[in-house]
């Protein structure tokens, strides 16, 4: 059995796009795996392979060490503020009304538990109890949801703008030198590991849903199969919080967006609620020679120009030279300059997990895989470089020029007030 082949189970199972998963990356996973089965380094790996690939736990743990967990508190703070606001109106309506069941709030992936506390936080400001709201967090790692549980966090978790001082913080106390979410916002929390997309993995129907910055890592044909599954778990009034770059794969799933549309809010097709404002459609897709033209921009390195209109291609720069000695994203920057793209490839894949993971080595896949006609997955790349990097100016310019090329115009200048918000903070 391949590596190809184990990529195609972990899409069947988790839904990962088969593209994302690095090899050396699986490869790793996988002699971590031969470890822990007490297997020697020179097992035949079709045997190991097929021994993972058969067996639920140990797939589990595979997609356990190749997972990617990044975040920190109070991240997307507007999106948090809504639905604390959200639930808080709802939880008013339900008392008048004698109902006494706490509303069900699910993150999902909720990886190490910065984001249920967040809210957790803002809902104990308002008053409310784990009587009248219930957080649950699932992830696919036992690791993350053990850290989730244990609700202890370094400096690094407090990287929000304006949000980021943990000593001003409610909800959050010293403990030594970290920090600990306190025992009255821990009390509307519960963990458990879980896989999102099996087929009754809950129970319950959710108030509001946070699915934020997985769908980058979903194949596209698992995308709408996803939402469709969550926007089915939503109650009558039930809110879905995306991120911006998963805008594209709501509107094909054809879920309805609320206002304001910068929050990325949706609910599932065909409810009505007066009380709450539907979000304008987008305008409908076209194809001119002018928007197809825009999508191909040069693959030139980190644009610093600004182009005049989104149908602009950025100028291309002057080609650097490879330079000897340099470090290796950096080789691989210029040999893509220079147009040989089969070196970059080759020296991307030769990188450590790490650098492989960052936002600046997921950029310039993206630029690599739209200088070979690749457009979907350059997007892709980009997509998971602003999601490490929400503010990665490149990134979010080359999304702009795609959405723009799409005719996706909406999408286009959220992507350009993204774009400027950042240049102007920096």
């Amino acid at each position: 059995m391949s590596l190809n082949y184990l990529r195609q189970i972990l899409e069947s199972r988790y839904g990962w796009s088969p593209d994302i998963i690095v090899e050396n990356s699986l490869e790793a996973a996988i002699e971590l795996r031969a470890q822990a089965l007490g297997l020697e380094a020179s097992a035949d790996k079709n045997l190991l392979i097929a021994r993972v690939a058969n067996d639920h736990e140990q797939l589990r743990l595979l997609a356990e060490a190749l997972a990617v967990h990044e975040t920190w508190f109070f991240r997307g703070i507007s999106q948090l503020q809504d639905a604390a606001n959200h639930l808080y109106e709802v939880s008013r309506q339900r008392s008048r009304e004698g109902i006494s069941e706490p509303l069900r709030v699910l993150s999902a992936p909720c990886s190490t538990g910065e984001e249920v506390y967040s809210l957790g936080i803002l809902l104990s400001q308002r008053g409310l109890s784990r009587a009248q709201v219930a957080i649950e967090g699932i992830d696919l790692s036992s690791q993350a949801i053990h850290q989730a549980r244990l609700a202890i966090y370094g400096r690094n978790a407090f990287r929000e703008p304006n949000w980021n001082q943990p000593s001003l913080l409610n909800g959050i106390q010293p403990l030594g030198d970290k920090w600990e979410v306190q025992s009255e916002v821990r009390k509307l929390a519960e963990f458990r590991v879980g896989n999102l997309l099996d087929s009754n993995p809950l129970h319950e129907r959710y108030e509001c849903i946070f699915c934020r910055n997985l769908l980058i890592y979903v194949s596209p044909k698992k995308r709408i199969e996803l939402l469709h599954q969550l926007a089915s778990w939503l109650t009558e009034s039930g809110r879905l919080y995306l991120s911006a770059v998963e805008a594209p794969a709501a509107q094909e799933a054809g879920l309805q967006q609320l206002a304001p549309i910068e929050l990325q809010i949706y609910r599932a097709p065909g409810r009505t609620n007066t009380q709450e404002r539907l979000a304008p459609k987008a305008e409908p897709r076209t194809n001119s020679t002018a928007q197809v033209a825009a999508a191909q921009v040069a693959p030139a390195r980190r644009v610093q120009v600004f182009p005049k209109t989104p149908a602009t291609a950025p100028p291309k720069r002057s080609l650097a030279p490879v330079v000897q000695g340099a470090d290796p994203l950096k080789k691989a920057e210029n040999a893509a300059d220079a147009g040989n793209l089969a070196e970059a490839e080759s020296i991307l894949a030769k990188l450590d997990k790490r650098t492989q993971s960052s936002a600046e080595a997921l950029f310039l896949r993206g630029v690599i895989a739209q200088a070979q006609g690749s457009l979907d997955e350059a997007q892709h790349a980009w997509e998971q470089a602003i999601y490490l990097d929400p503010a990665h100016g490149p990134a979010l310019q080359r999304l702009w020029l795609a959405a723009s090329a799409r005719g996706d115009m909406r999408l286009a200048e959220q992507y350009r007030r993204r774009w400027l918000k950042r240049r102007v903070e920096t």
